[in-house]
């Protein structure tokens, strides 16, 4: 004998009715999504820090130790080397800070920025010992030393860009 149950199943489970729709819980504000691209300002930034560095502080140097011509004898032409190969540094200083760092143009701004300083280095330093005279007194300063020493590093500096560069021409880079 089948027993009739004591309550009805919609009594136990009352079925809900559709009422107003309840509003979504606010969520946290958005944001926007992460970019990796550079702006206008860093390559501003970066043409400023490359202004100073590669014309502002040699030109003063040049100034000062013009003006004391008796104590030490600049090369001709120093000063002209600054304020070209400087101007060019700092226009491709603004070309590296403005793209974006995982480009392919980023790392060929890069590599072209490591060769004009390369050059620089060159026209500023390497072009033999400087001549320090003193009254009658007359010695020369070898700085081939500290010459190398800044060439290793801006070469060590190429070498990110350069593997950048040689994995966007095999195709592996993204």
């Amino acid at each position: 004998m089948a027993r009739e149950p004591d309550r009805d199943v919609e009594e136990l489970f009352p079925q809900e009715e559709p009422g107003p729709a309840a509003e979504p819980a606010p969520s946290a504000p958005e944001r926007p999504p992460e970019r990796s691209e550079r702006t206008l300002g860093h390559g501003i930034l970066s043409a400023v820090a490359a202004a100073i560095a590669y014309l502002v502080i040699p030109l003063a140097l040049v100034q000062f130790l013009s003006r004391m011509l008796p104590l030490l004898t600049l090369q001709a032409g120093s000063d002209l080397a600054i304020i070209v190969i400087g101007t060019v540094l700092v226009v491709a200083a603004f070309c590296a800070g403005y793209t974006s760092q995982n480009t392919k143009l980023y790392s060929i701004a890069r590599l072209c920025e490591t060769g004009l300083t390369i050059l620089y280095l060159f026209f500023i330093f390497g072009r033999g010992p400087v001549l320090v005279t003193l009254g009658s007194i007359v010695f020369t300063l070898d700085i081939t030393g500290y010459f190398l020493l800044l060439l290793i590093g801006t070469v060590l500096h190429a070498l990110s860009p350069a593997w950048d560069l040689v994995q966007y021409l095999r195709g592996k880079a993204e």
